[in-house]
């Protein structure tokens, strides 16, 4: 009798499917390393990049620390006593026409280089898109705005509880130096910014609680 040509059901069939499956661990395996190792770089990157601005921010503390007590204390002349609040607030606000500078200038590099490049001459176009420049330039205006707007509040509240105006003085000196020091820093790498950030922001910072300090312990008098 011949044999038939059908094989045996006896027979195993291997499939390719059941192949596939079998090599599956083994990618899941490699592809869950992979993802380790990213995120593992990931956090060296972070790691290094907080390290650095954190580095930025003890040149902005250091120089505080030493050049602010340097200025009011040999530089700055103690010749203009405030005698009453009305004349604090009256050198206050003379003093932050200085700060005002670099909000106005902060104004016209966005306005000037939407001048002379005609990409950007058109924001309100559906096909614009703005350039790194203008980005990097509109974000340090914002940040000016909203770093000026606190700078204004801790000069003016100082003003009225301070003798005379050096402390207002130091105020507006680090607010100027710490904005000229993020527009340079912004422009080379994102992180040598944290230096004039903390420049700006902290002295402000130190000052409104200090008045507000000063206003709760008073019984929220308002008096000197």
């Amino acid at each position: 009798m011949a044999k038939s040509d059908t094989p045996n059901e006896s027979t195993p069939i291997v499939s390719k499917k059941s192949d596939k499956a079998s090599t599956q661990p083994g990618t899941s395996a490699t592809t869950s390393t992979n993802a380790m190792t990213d995120n593992t770089a990931q956090g060296g990157r972070d790691s290094a990049f907080i390290s650095k601005v954190a580095a930025n921010m003890g040149v902005a503390l250091a120089t505080m620390a030493f050049g602010g007590p340097l200025l009011y204390f040999w530089i700055l002349p103690d010749s203009h006593k405030f005698t009453s609040v009305a004349d604090g607030l009256g050198c206050g606000a003379r003093l932050l026409s200085i700060s005002a500078l670099t909000l106005v200038f902060s104004v016209m590099a966005v306005g000037l280089t939407r001048l002379f490049n005609s990409s950007e001459c058109n924001p309100a176009s559906p096909s614009y898109t703005p350039s790194a420049i203008i980005k990097l330039r509109a974000q340090f205006l914002q940040n000016t705005l909203e770093q000026f707007v606190i700078h204004a509040a801790a000069v003016l509240s100082l003003s009225t509880v301070v003798a005379d105006c050096r402390l207002l003085v130091c105020l507006c000196i680090a607010f100027v130096i710490g904005r000229i020091l993020f527009a340079v820093g912004y422009s080379i790498q994102p992180y040598h910014r944290a230096a004039g950030f903390a420049l700006t922001f902290l002295p402000s910072i130190i000052a409104l609680i200090y008045v507000a300090s000063t206003t709760i312990s008073q019984g929220f008098s308002g008096t000197k």
